[in-house]
């Protein structure tokens, strides 16, 4: 009998205070997600990625460069490491714009609260770990990063049936 391959899809989102994922295998089916706390060095990113990608048996990294770009110190760190998981696992490293989920938006710049929302529009049993509204004096809720990663996972998916 022959063996299914399956397509599973990693996206990988910088929090606060360590790094959030998300597997799926299809843009609208969530396998697993989490967080996973550390100090924002190399090392650290790349052992927790790569443990995380081998559990998974993923196929594709997603990783929005676009947005980590514009980040001080961990967003890039994770960028690098994702990048060497994904060679080192034989994996493919996908640079998605998490911003694409939001699709036809009127605005120019989607905000990370436009795309949380475009993503609960795909996954609504996600609605209890959708985070509330900040204050200004708030720091970021870590569950954004969880919602990041997905928007980064279902970005990828939709690249590749765009053909890009």
């Amino acid at each position: 009998m022959a063996r299914r391959v399956v397509v599973r899809i990693i996206g990988v989102a910088g929090t606060n205070r360590g790094l959030a994922f998300a597997v799926t295998e299809s843009p609208s089916r969530l396998i697993r997600w989490g967080l996973r706390r550390m100090p924002a060095t190399k090392a650290d990113m790349q052992t927790t990625l790569k443990r995380i990608v081998q559990e998974s048996r993923v196929l594709f990294v997603a990783f929005d460069t676009e947005r980590t770009a514009r980040q001080r110190r961990r967003g890039r760190t994770l960028g690098m490491a994702a990048k060497k998981v994904a060679s080192d696992a034989g994996t493919m490293f996908l640079s998605v714009c998490s911003k694409d989920v939001v699709g036809g938006s009127s605005r120019v710049s989607p905000t990370k609260r436009d795309i949380m929302k475009a993503v609960l529009e795909r996954f609504p049993h996600l609605k209890p770990q959708f985070p509330p509204l900040r204050k200004p004096w708030q720091s970021e809720d870590e569950r954004t990063g969880l919602f990041m990663a997905l928007a980064a996972a279902v970005a990828a998916w939709d690249d590749l049936r765009r053909g890009r």
